[in-house]
């Protein structure tokens, strides 16, 4: 039981980060597409597409569901930028910028933290 969980854990969690690298390169080679164009200019981001993603997850008991789950918080982390955006914190947003990397590999990492529930004992 306890390998299930875990493999079912590892397989959320290395999903994530694959979904988070894979669209980075994608829209790295797009990104001056002028499908990408008209896209930038529209107010859908993928962080919103992570979220559907993750509510469709939460109906299936299968491990699609658990890729479907990693492949939510990968896009829903890759612009975790915009949460502090949306709250008012920092005024304007590039998704390349190095603030936008720190806070998806910050959130990733809380993710992991909470993912695996390390707890930190203080000394």
């Amino acid at each position: 039981m306890f390998n299930k969980q875990l493999n079912n854990k590892l397989l959320i969690f290395y999903t994530s980060v694959v979904t988070i690298i894979l669209t980075r390169i994608i829209l790295l080679i797009f990104w001056n597409n002028l499908f990408m164009i008209v896209q930038k200019q529209d107010n859908w981001h993928h962080i919103y597409t992570g979220l559907i993603i993750l509510v469709i997850s939460k109906f299936s008991k299968s491990k699609i569901s658990s890729i479907l789950y990693g492949i939510g918080i990968g896009l829903f982390l890759d612009e975790f930028i915009h949460v502090f955006h949306l709250m008012g914190i920092i005024e304007s947003v590039d998704y390349w910028s190095l603030q936008s990397i720190i806070a998806t590999l910050s959130g990733l990492f809380i993710f992991k933290l909470i993912l695996f529930r390390v707890h930190l004992k203080s000394k």
